[in-house]
Order: structure tokens, then C-alpha cells, then sequence
């Protein structure tokens, strides 16, 4: 029941206006209450303490301004309008504008709001249906995000709907960001967040995604005066915004169409950096598109080229590292060596130049297409050795599959699935 550190007792009629109360108050809506509060007030004369009391019944208050009259303790005594209930139920400054019609038409004094800490009034109820985010002092990147999401939620309009004194304290709390920042991007979108959170979300999308491609590309989904508009906004304050469903298809048509015209005029490493460095990297097309351009056998890709491409995509939704590391694949290997057509190559010889050497290369030629005549002359020159060593090799028990299978005998003929992987 105590109040405060101050040794002070204020009893506040205030009717039917407040369905919970805060910690610090208590509320006398009975006889039984109205006793305990009397007996309070007696031994309040002896050993000062704070007292914090709500009345509902204008009878208990005028019995409890006599009672403390005839005991002589000090108390003051007043009718609280729905204002000042709601100041003290939130915790809040109770702004001049919102008057005590708006408080009981949309019945805020039955809203649970957390109220710990003193804040603004805007500032409690933005959090409490939108999120704590709003207690922020300034807008920044790094909470711009949550802002815009909040904004976004399906369910949040029916909230500015039910209670329309919402839309006053989104406008207020949003002229302060925009009044506090220095960075003129970011009032801009303050005026964008009270129009129409939805489409600045739409148009951020596009900007994050089409951002580095021609121009010609957002132009086909954009406005010129949206465009202007944008291209003001640093593209790196939005790194790890979230993606509106609607935009990113726009974004992927015009990007499809993009590598559809430019495919087949990449021919150098060169090329492929310039479109490398067009792509948003949060696309999983993109990468499927990236990924058959290295397929084409257009140009040789270096160690560093894939790289690169993992780099931009290693945070890309559905691109997994297996298929990130698969990449390599694309590297051209070291060309085999070349044996002279006279050259006597013994078993052990073969064996590495096939294993180390040509099937490296060789799975390298056909993801990339590539022909190379010297290699396939090198190939002809290791079947003329194995058909004229293939008896020898065979009746070779360390190096013949078929000694390798007998030894598994006993194994194949379990009743069980065998999987030989070679």
C-alpha cells in the first residue's frame, strides 16, 4: 500500500474510470476496504508512511476525507478525470492533446500496459501494440527493420482501427525521429512510415535487390520520381532488411530477363565480374543464374572468381554451403602432363597420371565443355597401355576388382542390402 519515499497520503475518487490499478495504489471498492484504509490512516498519525488510495464509491470518499478531518492526518483528497487515471495507471506524461473523451471512448484505462518505467504517452502505447522499439530515442539502420515490420504486421491495422488515437501517436513519435536526426535519408522515410508503410517497404525491396543492376531495370518497376527518390538512400543502411514476397517477384522478372539478354555475350573473366558485381547476393536465382554462367564454358573461371561468388552469396536464403563449396568444381585443374607417344610408362605411373592427373581434369572438361585435342591424344595413349597390359593387371590380385569382389563373397550373399559405391 505504500506509495513513494515521501510520507505524504492522497486518496483520489475516481469512480468506474481505472479496471487495474498500479502496484503502489490501493483501491477501496468495499466496506472491508474502506476499514483498512481508516486503520492506515490511524496509525499513519504515529509512524508517518506514504499512502496511495483509489475510491470508487463517492461515499467511502467522503467518509475517508471526514474520518482523516477528525483525526487530524494530513491528506489530500481529489476526483481523478480519466487523464490523470491514465497517467498514473502507464506511468506516463499525458500529452495536452488527448483530452478525457478520448481516454474513455477508447477505453485505454482497460489496456494492460506495462508501465515500470516513465516514458512518454506515445511512446507506451506504440510499444505496447507495436513493439518496444518504439522507446527508441532516434530512427537508425539499425532499427529500422523492426520499425518497418512493426508497421507491417497483418494485424495492426484492425489496432489503428480500434483505437484511432494511434495514428496521432505514430505521427508525433515519428516528427520526433525526424526532428532529432541528422541524416537527411532517414527523415525522408519518416515522412514515408506515416504515408504508407507498406509501399515504402515494396520500393526498399526493389531498391536492395535491382540497386546495382542497369538503371533501366528499376525504371521498369519504379516511378522516375520514386527512383530520385532512393537512389539518396545509402543502399548499405538496408544489408539485412527484410524482403517484401510482392517485390522480390518484380525484382526476379526483370532480373531473368537481364541475364537472358547478356548470356551469351560473356566471354571473358572481365564480363562475368561486371555481372558478379550487378547481383544483390540475396537472391537464390541469382546464384542459380551465376552458377550456369560458370557451367557455360564461356570463359575459364580462377580460384579467385569463385571466391568472389561465394563471398557475395554466403548469406543468401536457400544457397547452402555444400552448394557454396560445390562452386569449386569450376576451377580449371592443372593440365594433365603429356606423355611422349614412345614413352614406357610402368603400371604405378598410369595409375597416378589417371587418378591425380586426368579424371581432376577431366570431370573439370565436362562441366565446362571444354575440348582439349593434346589431352584426348594423352588418353588414347593409356588405353593403347591398358589393352596391352589388360591380362597382367588383371591377374594382379592387389590392383583386379574382380580379386577385390571375392573377397567380399561371404558379404554379398547375406540376406542384406549391399551398396558398393566406386
Amino acid at each position: 500500500m505504500t506509495a513513494d519515499n515521501k510520507n505524504e497520503i492522497t486518496v483520489n475518487y475516481i469512480g468506474d474510470l481505472a479496471h487495474s490499478t498500479p502496484d503502489d495504489v490501493f483501491l477501496v471498492e468495499s466496506d472491508e476496504d474502506y476499514v483498512r484504509v481508516c486503520m492506515d490512516l490511524s496509525r499513519q498519525a504515529k509512524s508517518a508512511f506514504a499512502l496511495k488510495v483509489w475510491v470508487r464509491s463517492k461515499s467511502h470518499f467522503a467518509w475517508l476525507q471526514d474520518f482523516a478531518e477528525q483525526i487530524d492526518c494530513p491528506a489530500s483528497f481529489e476526483e481523478k478525470t480519466a487523464r490523470l487515471v491514465l497517467a498514473d495507471q502507464w506511468n506516463v506524461q499525458i500529452p495536452d492533446w488527448l483530452d478525457d473523451e478520448i481516454v474513455i471512448q477508447q477505453r485505454l484505462l482497460d489496456l494492460q500496459v506495462e508501465g515500470q518505467r516513465p516514458a512518454r504517452f506515445e511512446e507506451r502505447i506504440l510499444a505496447h501494440f507495436l513493439g518496444p522499439v518504439f522507446y527508441a530515442d532516434q530512427l537508425e539502420s539499425t532499427n529500422l527493420v523492426e520499425v518497418v515490420l512493426a508497421l507491417n504486421r497483418p494485424e495492426i491495422s484492425k489496432s489503428f482501427s480500434r483505437y484511432p488515437v494511434l495514428k496521432r501517436c505514430l505521427e508525433e513519435k515519428i516528427k520526433i525521429w525526424e526532428r532529432l536526426s541528422s541524416k537527411k535519408w532517414v527523415r525522408k522515410i519518416c515522412t514515408e512510415l506515416i504515408l504508407d508503410p507498406e509501399k515504402l517497404w515494396k520500393d526498399i525491396t526493389l531498391w536492395c535487390l535491382l540497386a546495382r543492376y542497369p538503371r533501366k531495370l528499376l525504371e521498369y518497376v519504379l516511378t522516375p520520381d520514386r527512383l530520385l527518390w532512393l537512389q539518396e538512400i545509402p543502399l548499405e543502411a538496408f544489408k539485412d532488411f527484410p524482403l517484401h514476397r510482392g517485390s522480390v517477384e518484380q525484382a526476379l522478372t526483370q532480373v531473368e530477363m537481364f541475364f537472358k539478354e547478356i548470356g551469351s555475350s560473356i566471354k571473358t573473366r572481365d564480363d562475368f565480374h561486371k555481372i558478379l558485381k550487378c547481383t544483390s547476393g540475396r537472391l537464390s536465382k541469382e546464384f542459380q543464374l551465376i552458377t550456369e554462367l560458370l557451367s557455360s564454358g564461356s570463359f575459364e573461371a580462377s580460384k579467385q572468381d569463385i571466391t568472389e561468388v561465394q563471398e557475395k552469396f554466403r548469406s543468401c536464403p536457400g544457397v547452402s554451403s555444400g552448394k557454396l563449396v560445390a562452386l569449386e568444381r569450376f576451377v580449371k585443374p592443372k593440365k594433365p602432363s603429356l606423355p611422349e607417344k614412345e614413352a614406357l610408362w610402368d603400371t604405378e605411373q598410369w595409375i597416378h597420371w589417371g587418378v591425380e592427373e586426368y579424371i581432376p581434369y577431366r570431370h573439370w572438361q565436362t562441366l565446362s565443355h571444354h575440348f582439349d585435342s593434346e589431352v584426348e591424344t594423352a588418353v588414347g595413349l593409356f588405353s593403347d597401355w591398358y589393352l596391352g597390359a589388360y591380362v597382367t593387371i588383371h591377374k594382379d590380385g592387389e590392383r583386379s576388382l574382380v580379386y577385390l569382389l571375392s573377397y567380399w563373397e561371404n558379404h554379398l550373399k547375406e540376406d542384406a542390402l549391399s551398396l558398393i559405391l566406386l
